[in-house]
């Protein structure tokens, strides 16, 4: 109830701020449509961002079927009640806030394509450890390690998107990237739902 209060109080704070559009040279007003159009197109011309955004969300694609059958591999797999199902997404909340921490210094150290790949290798190596195993502690450290993968790439996305996008068309990019700024999984069909 507290919750819903609070969500009600801020909800009602957030309707009375002002906010003032900054136009900038030669933009006139556009529909939500022509902005995420012109998003898409300006991606789909840039080859490494374009690519980014495919692998991010076919690897979603794939994390996501994973955990649609989550619950089916803790309860007959791993034999565990809801409890023990609950430390596997503690598990993973654990492993995407550590990615998140440590993917810029490791960025900075060997570079961002070889986190790429070391978010790649984790969520793999992980994917195998948990579907060969019955232990609740191996299948709760394969979780964290997926999660961390997708935490470092995440950030690592972000960021080269923000680095690449031009100023005046970032938020258009971001809002027609499909899955480009999200590393956990999440269907890319609301971004471009608006197409």
């Amino acid at each position: 109830m507290l919750d819903a209060v609070l969500l009600a109080v801020a909800t009602a704070l957030l309707m009375r701020l002002r906010v003032r559009a900054i136009e900038t040279e030669g933009s006139g007003p556009q529909s939500l449509r022509g902005e995420i159009l012109e998003g898409l197109r300006w991606l789909w011309c840039h080859r490494l961002l374009r690519s980014l955004s495919l692998m991010t969300a076919g690897v979603n694609f794939a994390l996501d079927a994973g955990f649609a059958v989550l619950v089916l591999y803790a309860l007959h797999v791993l034999g565990v009640p809801a409890s023990g199902f609950a430390v596997l997404f503690v598990a993973f909340a654990a492993g995407g806030a550590l990615g998140g921490l440590i993917a810029s210094r490791l960025s900075s150290r060997i570079g961002p394509g070889n986190v790429l790949i070391f978010a790649v290798t984790c969520a793999c190596a992980a994917l195998m450890a948990t579907a060969w195993t019955s232990s609740l502690i191996v299948a709760a450290f394969g979780q964290a390690l997926i999660a961390l993968g997708g935490g470092c790439w995440g950030v690592v996305s972000v960021s080269c998107l923000q680095h690449l996008a031009p100023d005046h068309l970032l938020a258009r990019v971001t809002t027609s990237a499909p899955d480009t700024v999200s590393s956990t999984p999440s269907a890319p069909i609301p971004t471009v739902a608006p197409l």
